[in-house]
């Protein structure tokens, strides 16, 4: 039986993706002083070369991210460690055969475990060796906390509305502490000081997994507060012994509880700190290892064009998500598209199997240089892009004219470009068809198919949306249909909604954004945009429910701060317009983003702080 041989018993190869390169890169577990580590500072750059990556990964190699990375087509199959599962479901399950091994944490191994998927899941901790804050010298931790509640981490509320709405909690604790929530601290050394200079750490994970800062908080000797329905953590840590599991109802009181009473929080802190050196570094790259061993590395038909097209799609994917500017790598992949036309094309280019391969091939190539548009280097350029995207698109199209998928990426990339007649032509094919296929006009198989996924949208609300609604109803393809035809017509919608406004047709611009609104209630960028419409109708009472609507669902949208109290100013509603002044000036003093800014209302400012105020702050520390 063939299996994963290691040249050396305590060593392991990691295949991932990085900025630092036009594919990836490899960084090697070792053994120091008797303990497995990830040497995540010295890198090996990987090609694109199956040939090379296949030499590559004949013995001792893991490959992390499949998400994002490229996902090499080689004659055996590989471990695969999925650390961001509910991005890219579809293209991920369409690489599954390519795998020996899925390493996943928990909460994705309970979700996917519900289905039929051809594949060998196994969960583990995995967060635990992306975890920072390792090799920390502290002489006594208990004396440097100068902040009382600390989050580092990711404000998009695409993903984390739902953090955004508990970090306003936070944000409004008594003055007598100090908060801090931050976003842009990327230095390893004075993220892990911040959090070593915290009381409490909060956390609230995407998906109930047992996220970075569960290894983290513990490893500074900070509480750590996490949501009480998640689903990993527990394992290994005890509610209220080891960490404080929080509600929505809850958090604020708990809060106030445990910064008050200082010894009770230190001795859940101490023994947090003894709990999570069981699960560190070296447990799970041996516990990882192990896993590998197990399970035969089989036979792939490297000539089988169903994986070669799913290949093609993760290169243009990991491109995408890994801006490679470099003329090299667009054209690189642009040849590996064309190589592969043509071997379809001789295979039996009138089949309806290979036509549907031709088109999925021919639309990541019009996604390659949509994407590649914002790297261009001159006006020149970006025509000879734009050209060879169109081109590509509506060879895909020819194929298949009745798919909605293909025509939305037409409309999307004509509006993006801002070719306003084409737009509106192409949205008006996109529109019929949605009107007399309905969700029949989606192209999905029992597994993802190539239009299901290959969509031109950057990690939005909407994007973020249908990538869950594929766990939601991997088996369930009807309603599946459903959600993507919802999602996809709100979406234009949306874009009609604001080339109306653009253009001053208030009355077209709120009917269309009416409608999508009524399909997604909760996000909060619509009521944003609606107040705007409103406020231009000179409708202000209006315009000042949507905005604060807006600010309810996302309160952590500075950047419609202003927008939401020039609404409440001209609607005449003093009183709320004074409390939502004083909340906004409190939490502002609280943030810390890049490199900070100003909100200016009338003759006054709200002031956003800069990420170098939180460095000012470690002095000491």
């Amino acid at each position: 039986m063939a299996q994963f041989q290691f040249e050396e018993e305590r060593q392991l190869c990691c295949l991932t993706s990085s900025l630092n390169s036009g594919f990836g890169i490899t960084y090697v577990v070792k053994d120091k002083e008797g303990k497995l580590y990830w040497d995540r500072k010295n890198e090996f750059p990987v090609s694109y070369n199956d040939d090379e990556i296949e030499k590559q990964t004949e013995a001792n190699s893991l490959v992390i991210s499949p998400e994002y990375s490229y996902v090499p087509l080689i004659s055996k199959t590989f471990p695969v460690a999925w650390t961001d599962w509910n991005l890219n479901v579809p293209l991920v399950l369409s690489n599954i055969k390519k795998f020996s091994v899925v390493l996943i944490d928990r909460a994705g191994y309970e979700t996917l475990g519900k289905y039929s998927i051809p594949a060998n899941f196994y969960p583990v901790p995995i967060f635990s060796v992306f975890a920072k804050c390792y090799n920390l010298n502290c002489q006594d931790p208990k004396n440097k906390k100068k902040i009382d509640v600390l989050f580092l981490g990711n404000l998009n509320p695409g993903i984390h509305a739902e953090r955004n709405s508990l970090l306003r909690k936070i944000l409004l604790l008594p003055p007598k502490f100090k908060v801090v929530v931050g976003n842009g601290l990327h230095d390893e050394d004075l993220y892990c000081r911040a959090l070593l200079g915290s009381k409490v750490v909060f956390n609230k994970s995407v998906r109930r997994e047992m996220n970075m800062r569960v290894f983290e908080a513990p490893r500074t000797f900070s509480l750590l507060f996490l949501e009480d329905d998640n689903i990993e953590t527990p394992i290994y840590l005890e509610k209220w012994k080891d960490y404080i599991p929080y509600t929505q109802d809850n958090i604020y009181e708990l809060l106030i509880r445990y910064l008050e009473n200082d010894e009770e929080r230190e001795k859940i802190v101490m023994r947090s700190y003894e709990k999570i050196k069981e699960v560190d570094q070296d447990k799970i790259w041996h516990e990882i290892i192990s896993v590998i061993k197990k399970f035969e590395r089989k036979n792939v038909d490297t000539e089988d064009l169903d994986l070669k097209r799913v290949t093609f799609s993760s290169l243009i994917n990991n491109l995408f998500n890994f801006p490679a500017s470099s003329e090299k790598y667009i054209s690189y992949a642009e040849k590996k598209g064309l190589s592969l036309l043509d071997e379809i094309s001789k295979r039996n280019k009138f089949s309806e199997k290979y036509k549907l391969f031709r088109s999925s091939v021919l639309c990541d190539l019009a996604f390659l240089f949509t994407f590649s548009i914002r790297h261009a280097e001159d006006k020149e350029q970006v025509k000879s892009f734009s050209q060879k995207a169109e081109r590509y698109l509506n060879s895909a199209i020819s194929f298949f004219p009745d798919s909605v998928i293909l025509w939305f990426n037409y409309l999307n990339m004509l509006y993006n470009l801002g070719e306003k007649e084409g737009f509106y032509d192409i949205t008006k094919r996109f529109l019929e068809l949605m009107k007399s296929e309905g969700k029949n006009s989606i192209t999905i198989s029992t597994l993802p198919d190539v239009f299901s996924y290959t969509l031109f949208m950057h990690y939005t609300y909407f994007r973020s949306y249908i990538d869950l609604a594929w766990l939601k109803y991997l088996d369930d393809i009807d309603s599946l249909k459903g959600e993507i035809f919802k999602t996809l017509l709100s979406q234009v919608y949306v874009l009609l909604s604001d080339s109306a406004l653009q253009e001053g047709d208030l009355n077209s611009a709120e009917n269309f954004l009416s409608y999508a609104i009524s399909n997604f209630p909760k996000l909060s960028d619509l009521y944003f945009m609606m107040g705007k419409i409103k406020f231009e109708k000179k409708e202000y009472s209006d315009s000042s429910n949507f905005y604060i609507r807006g600010y309810e669902l996302n309160p952590l949208n500075f950047f419609k701060w202003a927008e939401v109290l020039l609404a409440l100013s001209y609607a005449g509603k003093n009183d709320l317009f004074k409390r939502v002044w004083a909340e906004m000036n409190i939490m502002a003093s609280r943030i810390y983003f890049l490199n900070g800014g100003e909100i200016q209302v009338a003759d006054q400012k709200i002031i956003i702080n800069p990420v170098s105020k939180i460095i000012e702050m470690l002095q000491g520390i």
